[in-house]
């Protein structure tokens, strides 16, 4: 559960606390492990993180995707979500995947992220979460950093590109 309210600072060191939601990231030999269950902080969510609740989903897989992949996946154009294409899936094309969880390493990255944006800014120009509905989430994904501060009702930072 990375956030900033799980994040201490003594003596000039950076500490974590809250580790009630820690896993581990890969097996004993070494395959990453994927997780299903929706933890953590709406704001510090990582998109794939959002795991429907459901055996297969329809999606359209995405550019460069083979099938057998795990592709991260636009669903019901809310969600994003990371999938597992099946046999005949192809680039734009509509296909019913499974949903196959997430990683932890890129969502603790994701997490670490949103930490950055909101010291070195405002929580202001975050979104509520990271879903595709959310006007603030759909300008960063669609046009990064430029997008998200042209989306807000705040002006920029002074150090801002």
């Amino acid at each position: 559960d990375l956030s900033l309210e799980n994040i201490l600072l003594k003596a000039g060191v950076v500490r974590l606390m809250d580790f009630g939601m820690a896993v581990q990231s890969r097996s004993p030999c070494g395959v990453p492990l994927r997780y299903l269950r929706t933890v953590g902080k709406d704001r510090y969510r990582a998109p794939e993180c959002h795991v429907p609740k459901l055996s297969s989903i329809d999606v359209v897989a995405p550019a460069h995707s083979s099938p057998g992949d795990i592709a991260l996946a636009s669903y019901q154009d809310s969600w994003l979500c990371e999938v597992l294409l099946p046999a005949g899936a192809g680039p734009g094309l509509l296909c019913t995947a499974e949903p196959c969880g997430y990683t932890v390493p890129p969502a603790d990255i994701f997490a670490v992220g949103v930490c950055i944006v909101v010291m070195m800014c405002s929580d202001q120009l975050l979104w509520q979460r990271a879903l595709l509905q959310d006007r603030a989430f759909a300008a960063f994904r669609a046009g990064g950093w430029q997008a998200l501060v042209a989306a807000a009702a705040v002006p920029p930072p002074e150090w801002a590109p």
